[in-house]
């Protein structure tokens, strides 16, 4: 459809995975194949199981793996960290960790 975008919630779609049993970057892998042309913006936030927005690191994303995905489709839009938390730190260890990923993946 024309004009129609799409805001993909890695933890979400995570979540979403692990709850049907199912690899999220095996499945991310697919469906970035598929929509790439429609991704306008990310939220990225770690998750296990059905417990999403985790600060990265907590949860069992393969965030290298995740990131290479997008560097493939060539995403050039934001990268939105979305961390529930109480205490703020956890969220700038989420940075730091974001930022060694990209550095180590092909973005």
């Amino acid at each position: 459809m024309e004009g129609l975008y799409f805001h993909l919630d890695i933890g979400h779609f995570s979540a979403v995975a692990f709850k049907r049993g199912l690899s999220p970057e095996k499945e991310l892998d697919k469906f970035l194949k598929n929509l790439r042309n429609k991704l306008l913006h990310v939220h990225i936030s770690d998750a296990k199981k059905e417990v999403d927005h985790l600060p990265l690191g907590v949860g069992v994303i393969d965030w290298k793996k995740c990131l290479d995905l997008l560097q493939e489709i060539k995403y050039e839009g934001t990268l939105t960290l979305e961390v529930f938390v109480k205490d703020r730190e956890y969220l700038l260890i989420s940075k730091r960790k974001l930022e060694e990923y990209l550095s180590s993946s092909n973005y």
